[in-house]
């Protein structure tokens, strides 16, 4: 079958983390002799066709090489609400809508649509009458909460797809209370994720967090939470993996409370080296609020690592109130420290987070999910795989 993907965010090389969820289930279906060509974004200078582990890679040019810069950097959202960001995502979703009309001629059977902005909404602007799905992440979810307009266009956009996903129950509770879809006709599909290796924790001590630096990953409050631990004698070494907008913030915040010492900054690393930065963790901490998923959380348990998290957004789909995790209130720090003495002192939590994690990588594999999206292409499509 002839797929063509639309996502404003896609690897551009190999080891990228911008999009490479999506990346990692094209690559499945393409294994499964399917073809996948993906439309997405340029960023500055670059552009042009390429291929990316056999996947054909469209990287369109929207605006002037400096305007390009409303992908990539997980700000979309608020790129949307400043007058150069809104025209710079509104020339992008024209100019992809132009490309996707096209490509009706070239036998492209269906379209997957990721985010409903501006994916969905350029395959709705195409007009292509291809039949599409569109896969809601959770970002473009909050784009709809904040804005009534938004609100409006994305009810439109979300109704109109042959078929509707997202990565977690709590998102689909959403989008049904939002655009007025029944819930049962919005179908749960987690992306997927492959992670290697095992826990090898010597009880040193360590705990892990790991995403883009964003106030709603709520890195202050487990930086609180340390520090109340530290004064109760329990010292702990903290590993923060990932960038942002919050780091230099959180980089103050640390030395403000004394913990400059105890709390690296590791970076953005590539999804291929975080298995081997979290194995010699005891603890991964995920206090983010309104994830769409929680992915890193799901991989934390995949490496038997058991998880404190807050009990928020889709991590509540995947973290355990008890054994190997914890599930505490959003923006509670003196909650977050309980949580995390209570897992460091659990003896079964490791052996727990290791069970858990083993049904994660089944559910989670990139060829049991591509082979769940190629029965929902196959229903959307009439029958039609090949």
């Amino acid at each position: 079958m002839k797929i063509l993907v639309l996502a404003h965010a896609y690897p551009r090389w190999r080891g990228d983390v911008a999009g490479a969820f999506i990346h990692r289930l094209n690559s499945a279906l393409l294994k499964r002799s399917h073809n996948i060509t993906v439309i997405t974004p340029a960023e500055e200078n670059s552009w042009g066709t390429e291929e990316l582990d056999g996947v054909e890679v469209m990287r369109i040019r929207y605006a002037p090489a400096k305007w390009q810069n409303v992908a990539y950097k997980g700000t979309m959202d608020a790129a949307v609400r400043r007058p150069l960001g809104a025209l710079a995502v509104a020339s992008l979703i024209l100019r992809q809508a132009s490309i996707v009309r096209g490509f009706r001629r070239k036998g492209v059977k269906i379209v997957h649509a990721h985010w409903w902005i501006p994916g969905g909404l350029t395959q709705f602007m195409s007009l292509s009458g291809i039949p599409h799905l569109l896969t809601l992440h959770g970002t473009d979810i909050r784009i709809m909460e904040s804005s009534l307009p938004a609100r409006l266009v994305a009810r439109r956009v979300i109704k109109g797809a042959t078929a509707v996903t997202t990565v977690s129950n709590f998102l689909a509770e959403k989008v049904s209370v939002l655009t007025g879809i029944t819930r049962s006709k919005i179908k749960v599909l987690p992306m997927p994720t492959e992670i290697n290796g095992g826990f090898e924790s010597a009880g040193s001590g360590i705990v892990v967090t790991v995403g883009r630096l964003t106030a709603q990953k709520r890195i202050h409050v487990l930086l609180k939470a340390l520090q109340i631990l530290r004064h109760g004698g329990r010292e702990l070494q903290l590993k923060v993996i990932g960038d942002g907008p919050e780091r230099d913030r959180l980089v103050r915040q640390a030395t403000d409370l004394g913990m400059q010492d105890s709390v690296e900054f590791v970076g953005e690393v590539s999804p291929n080296r975080i298995a081997s930065l979290l194995r010699s963790c005891d603890v991964f901490a995920f206090p983010a609020v309104d994830e769409g998923y929680g992915l890193a959380a799901a991989e934390a348990l995949m490496l038997g690592i058991p998880v404190v998290a807050a009990r928020s957004g889709g991590v509540v789909d995947t973290v355990p109130e008890r054994g190997a995790g914890r599930l505490v209130e959003p923006d509670n720090p003196d909650a977050l420290a309980q949580a995390v003495e209570a897992v460091l002192t659990d003896s079964d939590a490791r052996s727990q987070a290791r069970e858990v994690g083993k049904s994660l990588r089944e559910k989670l594999s990139a060829d049991r999910v591509a082979q769940e999206y190629e029965s929902l292409y196959r229903e959307i499509t009439g029958g039609e795989v090949m």
